[in-house]
């Protein structure tokens, strides 16, 4: 697909059949992502077959380049609340993106990837042994 310049989409929800037969949406699971780059992209109301904007995220999963699409506007006309959220992470940020079920409605949970951080614990001694540690995040 490289050769050809086709990127595969992140799918934080796939349809699946249930046990009696009919259609359902599921979650698949938490994404550990790097968010690369975004951009407004012209998509199509399935609905209704009108162009709406959409915001085209560029993430890279294992390694492996990807892209996810969303909505820019929520039904009432405001920002979407993805799009606000991921609006706030720098690039090269990594997160875990997570769809999940929430009443009637499709949520993406997003939780930003923080480094560890090396602490530094520097001790004291005198004649009688550590008198005091001080510890300093670098």
């Amino acid at each position: 697909m490289e050769e050809f310049n086709i990127i595969p989409r992140l799918r934080l929800f796939q349809k699946q059949k249930n046990a009696e037969g009919k259609m359902e949406t599921k979650a698949t699971g938490e994404h550990k992502v790097k968010m690369i780059a975004d951009k407004e992209v012209e998509g199509t109301d399935y609905q209704t077959g009108k162009p709406k904007p959409q915001i085209r995220y560029l993430v890279e999963e294992n390694g492996e380049k990807k892209i996810y699409e969303t909505d820019k506007f929520n039904k009432k006309g405001e920002l979407n609340y993805l799009v606000r959220r991921l609006g706030e992470i720098p690039e090269n940020t990594e997160v875990i993106l997570k769809g999940e079920r929430r009443g009637m409605k499709n949520y993406v949970d997003v939780k930003i990837v923080l480094e560890p951080q090396s602490i530094e614990v520097e001790e004291e001694y005198d004649e009688n042994g550590p008198e005091q540690a001080e510890i300093s995040e670098l």
